[in-house]
């Protein structure tokens, strides 16, 4: 067994037994199980050799180099040089944070300040002493030092104030600056460090020292908040203890670097009180006096992040170490191989390890465990080849399953079993016991029982078909024993039952087997997923449930999840989630985690393994990967959610004022990030639209919302930044899209306006057109009255008095010619009567007043003028409700119904009656006259013909006239209409 084992052994258990507390890298981490990514110009840098670092207030970091700056979100890179960002060079040479998320930006040409998206610089002409600007500092009272030529500056209140080396300062040169925890400022340069205090420069570092040490400090300067001075100088780093006047030099012989030399590096203290430094010769750390390095990359400055990461810049490119869920272990931590294929944690707490290529290690306390002395050479030979699977007997044996059988271990010795098989095929793929003591084995010929040192055949291989690879008991007492690619097998209470893909399990191809407390049992299989047996029946699970992949190898089990070992990484998922779909959704952890290989081992070891303390270890194709008890959370590690721009139609719209997006904007999308620099491929985004729809909407791993056709209008855009384990934070900002001038209310407002203008000048018009046209229909019909009563009227009156003159002639000899004169007499009278009425139609009389009551009690008076007979008219309902026309054919009706009664029943009073109801009107003109026989009442020829007028008019509104009469009884005369639009005649 190798010697450098025993060396990394006791830290190794001592970190995987005990939880991860702080939020700085772990220091009982070796540097290599640190996770590490790097960038360079192809990912994205503006060139790979960076001169500066900085993380500002708002989580965004800045890298410098000579051509531009790169902001960093942890995603992707935007670039800022003279050509995009108005910076006055390209060449940076220091950065330092800002408040409110600005950055300063020291570079040949002055001093830029970026805020608020825009550069601003400051040079000579606004009070720097040089243009040159080669360290930049803010202090933690908010001030900015600065280094020019010759010269150190401080910014403060708008205003600058300059210090010149060898005459202001007790130095020849400055070249870096350091704070320590009460605010007091030191200043690094060749020969001496200098301390700021009270508005003085004080030596801090006797330039003797240095001299004595023959030593030149080259760069990076450190007060630790212990108060002790870290100086790195051309000899090592130099130490000086707080409150001492003595210095120790930390060189080759405590672990510096060979490759260190006199280039420029730096010195840091994380948040947990350790020493870092970094040089060309790679990253260090201080532990206990003495420095571990780890040679690649080299580091020519260091950043602490604020979630705990650091990062290093060199002429290499950037590089991110940090701490992640998984502490891996394999050749550059100690152990013999990065092949491990099984891990087993026996009662006693030791810890074995078999390898596919370097066989069986027992790790306790940092100490190898030697074999049993009465072990064979040949069993020895066995433990050290190729290592299948590791099982314990109740009684504390361990079976170890190998490429030339089965090797039982105890504390008196081992022993060596080979399975029969007649084709040599030895190896033992699982052996365990079960709650009767009894031994199974699972081989390549099939299952076998081994008694002693017998084995009985149960499962042959003409009956498996395949090798059996994995075993498992469940509480019940059942054996199960999974194949190749043949199915799975139950043995219980003697009976043999093989289960396929055909019985539900998904796949054929068994790789392990997971009973739990609850009597489940849990199936790893190829292609197939995750199957469960409970009850006599198989459930199945697979990517649709949130697994990363349908190849599981190994299951380890913390009480609550399953622990999958699959092809694209391990993935943790609640059994409720898995059954029901109610449950913290799965997490699948991979190369962002901490795991050097994503691949699960596809073997058949058993892979998983949970230990007394809680930690999850797992076999990977690069090592062993182990989950502890509480992993450490990092401060800071809820996202920093940035809106990052706003484009319409492509174009760029500012942000932080409150945009307005003018009319016309077909297309909007709106760019987001958020800040987790420790692993930005977990974040996941949702997003939602306030004025366009309040649900959110998942937009997974992509960092821009893209809207088409969104109506004018007021905004709010919202994105959620969430990692798997569900912390989570967000970021909104309004937006108005302006509307197009025929959308806006103003453009509405006039459109109502124009329309209520054209359509009142339409009614104007229209009543202008009525009221000529009624003017002409007056004139029309005064004309014709006129015509009337100078023609027709007084042709009748002629003809009426020439029939009177025959009448008189005629001798009363001829009754029959007296009776035709008579009634052409008649007939001619009534057409003179009608011709009048025409004439008074015409002429409109009554009928234009503007109430039918007012115009029936004004009328009645003329109608019965010179008759004697008293006319009584009562009328009841509102008659205003009436229609002009409606108005006129009931004052018609009634005239002629009035005068009919003087003229022909010889009456002594006429009653007139007027009733509006709701719906019909009535009208009643009785009499108590003489009376007569109605029948033929309407017919023309009898010569009613102001019967038949009357009766049209009624019919003119859709109403009904009837006459009741009899001789001596009077006269009745009834209309019925009813109060509304007349239907068309």
């Amino acid at each position: 067994m190798p010697r450098r084992i025993p060396r990394i052994l006791p830290s190794l258990l001592l970190l995987l037994a005990t939880g991860v507390a702080g939020y700085a890298l772990d220091p009982r981490k070796s540097l290599t199980q640190y996770s590490r990514s790097g960038w360079t110009q192809s990912l994205g840098l503006p060139q790979n050799s960076i001169r500066a670092m900085a993380q500002t207030t708002d989580g965004y970091l800045w890298i410098g180099t000579r051509e531009g700056i790169a902001r960093f979100d942890g995603y992707q890179f935007t670039a800022f040089n003279r050509e995009h960002g108005n910076l006055p060079s390209n060449t940076i040479y220091a950065l330092a944070p800002a408040p409110q998320g600005g950055l300063w930006i020291g570079t040949p040409e002055g001093l830029t300040e970026y805020r608020g998206g825009k550069f601003h610089t400051f040079t000579k002409k606004d009070g720097l002493p040089d243009n040159l600007i080669l360290f930049l500092h803010t202090s933690r009272s908010g001030a900015l030092w600065l280094v020019g030529e010759g010269a150190v500056c401080r910014f403060e209140s708008g205003k600058f104030t300059t210090w010149r080396v060898g005459i202001d300062l007790p130095m020849t040169s400055v070249r870096e600056f350091s704070e320590d925890a009460q605010g007091h400022l030191f200043l690094a340069g060749d020969n001496a460090v200098t301390r700021y205090s009270d508005g003085k420069f004080v030596p801090e570092l006797d330039p003797a020292i240095l001299r004595g040490l023959n030593a030149v400090l080259s760069s990076g300067v450190l007060i630790d908040r212990a108060g002790a001075l870290w100086v790195l100088t051309t000899r090592g780093l130099l130490q000086r203890a707080p409150g001492s006047s003595s210095v120790r030099m930390l060189g080759p012989a405590e672990g510096l670097s060979p490759q260190f030399n006199n280039s420029r590096g730096d010195v840091m203290e994380d948040r947990d009180g350790n020493i870092w430094v970094g040089t060309s010769g790679g990253l260090g750390r201080v532990e206990k006096g003495r420095l571990k390095f780890l040679a690649d990359p080299p580091a020519r400055l260091l950043l602490e992040d604020r979630e705990g990461n650091i990062w290093t810049g060199s002429d290499n490119g950037l590089t991110q170490f940090r701490d992640d869920v998984f502490t891996v272990y394999g050749r550059t931590e100690g152990l013999p191989s990065d092949q491990p294929s099984v891990i087993h944690q026996d009662r006693r707490g030791r810890t074995w390890v078999g390898f596919f290529d370097t066989g069986l290690f027992q790790l306790q306390a940092g100490v190898p465990r030697t074999l049993a002395s009465g072990a064979t050479a040949s069993h020895i030979g066995a433990l050290r080849e190729r290592i299948y699977s590791i099982r314990e007997t109740r009684s504390g044996d361990l079976l170890v399953g190998v490429s030339r059988g089965l090797v039982r271990i105890n504390d008196n010795g081992s022993g060596l079993f080979t399975p029969p098989d007649p084709s040599a095929r030895e190896w033992v793929n699982d052996a365990i016991e079960d709650p009767a003591g009894h031994t199974w084995v699972g081989y390549s010929g099939g299952l076998a029982e081994l008694t002693g040192d017998k084995f009985r055949t149960v499962i042959s291989r003409d009956e498996a078909r395949s090798p059996v690879v994995t075993l498992a008991v469940t509480p019940d007492g059942a054996l199960w024993a999974g194949t190749y690619d043949k199915g799975l097998w139950r043995i219980f209470h003697g009976e043999t039952k093989l289960f396929t893909a055909a019985d539900g399990l998904g796949s054929d191809q068994i790789r392990v087997l997971h009973p739990d407390a609850a009597g489940s049992l849990w199936i790893g299989t190829i292609d197939g997923g995750l199957a469960e047996f409970q009850a006599g029946l198989f459930s199945r699970y697979t990517v649709k449930n949130g697994l990363a992949s349908d190849n599981i190898s190994a299951i380890a089990d913390d009480g609550e999840n399953l622990w999958l070992s699959t092809t694209r990484g391990i993935t943790r998922v609640s059994r409720a989630t898995l059954r029901t779909g109610q449950g913290p959704p799965a997490i699948t952890f991979g190369l962002g985690d901490g795991l050097r290989s994503a691949e699960g081992l596809q073997s058949v070891a058993s892979g998983g393994n949970r230990h007394a303390d809680g930690s999850l270890w797992f076999a990977t194709p690069r090592g062993i990967a182990v989950y502890g008890i509480n992993p450490p959370r990092v401060q800071g590690s809820t996202p920093e959610v940035h809106i990052e721009s706003l484009l319409a139609d492509g174009q760029a719209v500012n942000w932080v004022t409150a945009p307005r997006i003018a009319p016309g904007a077909g297309n909007v999308a709106i760019q987001f990030s958020a800040i987790h620099l420790r692993a930005p491929d977990h974040l996941r985004f949702s997003w939602q639209l306030q004025g366009l729809d309040d649900t959110w909407t998942d937009a997974g791993s992509r960092h821009t919302a893209d809207f088409h056709n969104l109506a004018p209008g007021a905004y709010r855009f919202t994105v959620k930044a969430e990692l798997p384990d569900g912390a989570f934070s967000t970021a909104s900002a309004g937006f108005e899209l302006l509307p197009r001038y025929y959308q806006t209310v103003w453009f509405r407002g006039l459109l109502v306006l124009a329309a209520a203008a054209l359509i009142w000048s339409a009614y104007r018009y229209r009543e202008r057109q009525v009221k000529a046209g009624y003017a002409l229909v007056i004139e029309e019909r005064a004309r014709l009255a006129r015509e009337v009563h100078d023609t027709l009227a007084q042709g009748f009156v002629g003809i009426a008095s020439q029939l009177d003159v025959v009448d008189m002639c005629l001798p009363p000899q001829t009754p029959a010619a007296r009776g035709a004169v008579d009634l052409a007499r008649k007939m001619a009278r009534h057409s003179l009567t009608e011709a009048r009425r025409s004439v008074m139609d015409l002429r409109t009389g009554n009928a234009d007043r503007p109430d039918l009551a007012e115009a029936l009690r004004s009328g009645a008076p003329l109608w019965s003028a010179g008759s004697g007979v008293p006319v009584e008219v009562e009328i009841s309902g509102d008659t205003a409700r009436l229609s002009e026309k409606t108005a006129h054919h009931i004052l018609r009706i009634a005239q002629e119904g009035v005068a009919n009664a003087i003229k022909h029943s010889r009456a002594s009073h006429v009653l007139l009656t007027l009733a509006v109801n709701v719906d019909t009107l009535n009208l009643q003109v009785t009499d108590d006259g003489q009376g007569f026989q109605p029948e033929n009442t309407f017919i023309a020829s009898k010569g009613h013909f102001g019967l038949l007028g009357m009766r049209e008019r009624a019919q003119a509104l859709g109403g009904e006239l009837r006459v009741e009469s009899e001789p001596g009884k009077g006269t009745r005369l009834l209309v019925s209409a009813p109060v509304g639009k007349p239907p068309p005649v």
